[in-house]
């Protein structure tokens, strides 16, 4: 591995690149925060391997920039071949089993998509680890999409070396973005489009030139092309990085999804001197997303139908039993009401939580969960749009805290609250879950399980937010801390 590793031609090829010990930036972020929502791991990261050190330029439940070289499972697996690199469970592999990066308790499972220059140097991977072994590795769904975000990660890589080549002309920049397996665009400051590389006149069939100025908008499919203008004509005039995704013609007439993204330069005074792009390919990401979606979709008719059948049994039931009459009712009013909570749990129904705000979403999920007798949830909150993303995230959440307070805290005994409030400080939402009444509490528990951790992953990968645990005597006060801005997203 060392030999590889230390290979000059590798290390000038990443040193190229001039991305080490800078900071963090949104493009690598959204990377690692997609890779592991898609793969389902606690840890993901773009991590860069220079001559004694790998070093993260991104990173999502590591906590830390850069460890040392020695014992580096991206190491082994930059090593070993371009593509895909899965290891199942890291303490059955004897690479691995003794490495001192692995932590406590272990990162027992490994993935990594090699991060491949045009020269063929690998100088890196886009990598997730989880702390449980997955004998069955990754399923086909996250295989493509990790590849597919690691081509984007290498495109960007690509792209800044691109603008580093600006300081030597623009013919050599040329030069250079020829020969890169990306789309790569440049525009003036006035938002004019004149040059596209290579790959984008192979992949259109258009003649070089064809595409410039307003050129590029006949590739585009004409569902996607009013809002591409329309963010393009925002970035302009702003000056903010671009982003849009859309539907580009390929030369024997498929569409295919793209995501591009642009950035301006500018001089010493600020101004935009040009605009710098690159066009990326996740239309399999996109697939698989639809395929998700579409097993979501099937899972949610099935629920809906066995609660259906569970109140149809009930009412059956009772009609032999007349004194059940009362009981029979409240349980069906029960199963209906974790039924609608069962709906924002599944992001294709999630929709509906625009309607009530964020009160009118907690109530619903809460619905379910009155407690024992005289056990009760008082509910004190703004009221802000919660947009799909965000009530699928809240109803995991929430369901995980009810039912924990249910068992264990102030939904079990009679008596019992939870108060459930929320405010802005700044630009974050604290929503609040304060339990009383339950069972004394000495201290928090020894061991987190699986919902637990499961409502945590979903308030950072999907509300960007964290979630903090006070252990009061009186009962758990539990924190969600997000941004105000993905609430609604």
């Amino acid at each position: 591995m060392r030999q590889y590793l230390a290979d000059p031609g590798r290390l000038a090829a990443l040193d190229a690149f001039n991305i080490l010990d800078t900071p963090r930036e949104g493009a690598f972020d959204d990377a690692v925060h997609l890779a592991r929502t898609i793969c389902g791991t606690a840890v993901a990261a773009v991590n860069l391997l220079a001559a004694d050190r790998q070093w993260f330029k991104a990173e999502a439940g590591l906590g830390v920039r850069e460890t040392p070289l020695d014992g580096s499972i991206c190491g082994v697996a930059a090593m070993l071949a371009p593509g895909l690199t899965v290891v199942p469970d890291t303490l059955a592999d004897p690479r691995f089993a003794d490495s001192p990066l692995l932590g406590t308790p272990p990162l027992r499972f490994y993935a990594g998509a090699v991060l491949q220059t045009a020269e063929g140097f690998r100088i890196g991977t886009l990598c997730v680890l989880d702390p449980t072994p997955r004998p069955e590795g990754l399923t086909e769904a996250q295989t493509s999409g990790l590849t597919a975000l690691a081509r984007q990660v290498m495109a960007q890589l690509e792209l800044r070396r691109a603008l580093a080549a600006v300081g030597v002309g623009a013919r050599s920049f040329r030069a250079i973005a020829e020969t890169v397996p990306q789309m790569i665009w440049s525009a003036r400051p006035d938002g004019h489009v004149d040059y596209f590389n290579r790959r984008w006149h192979e992949f259109t069939g258009g003649a070089p030139g064809a595409a410039d100025g307003d050129g590029w908008a006949v590739s585009i499919h004409p569902e996607d092309l009013p809002a591409t203008h329309l963010a393009w004509n925002a970035a302009v005039a702003t000056g903010e990085p671009y982003f849009a995704e859309y539907r580009v013609r390929r030369h024997d007439g498929a569409w295919r999804w793209f995501i591009a993204r642009a950035t301006p330069v500018r001089d010493a005074e600020g101004r935009i001197e040009r605009w710098f792009g690159t066009s990326t390919d996740v239309d399999d990401l996109k697939q698989a997303e639809a395929a998700r979606e579409l097993l979501a979709r099937e899972l949610n008719h099935r629920m809906r139908n066995i609660f259906t059948l569970i109140g149809g049994l009930v009412s059956i039931t009772s009609r032999s039993f007349a004194e059940a009459t009362d009981y029979a009712d409240a349980l069906r009013v029960r199963i209906s009401a974790l039924a609608r909570a069962h709906e924002f749990v599944t992001p294709v129904e999630a929709d509906a939580a625009a309607q009530g705000g964020l009160p009118g979403l907690l109530e619903v999920l809460l619905a379910p969960y009155p407690g024992t007798a005289g056990a009760d949830i008082v509910i004190d909150v703004p009221d802000l749009p919660v947009g799909p993303r965000a009530a699928t995230a809240l109803a995991l959440i929430l369901h995980e805290q009810a039912t924990n307070a249910l068992k264990y805290g102030g939904l079990s005994r009679p008596g019992g609250r939870v108060a459930v409030t929320a405010r802005a400080e700044g630009d974050r939402l604290l929503l609040v879950w304060r339990e009383t009444g339950g069972p004394a509490i000495d201290g928090p528990p020894s061991r987190s399980g699986f919902g637990t951790m499961l409502a945590a992953r979903s308030a950072e990968g999907h509300l960007n937010g964290k979630i903090t645990h006070d252990w009061q005597p009186e009962g758990l006060v539990a924190t969600l801390s997000v941004p105000l801005a993905i609430l609604d997203s």
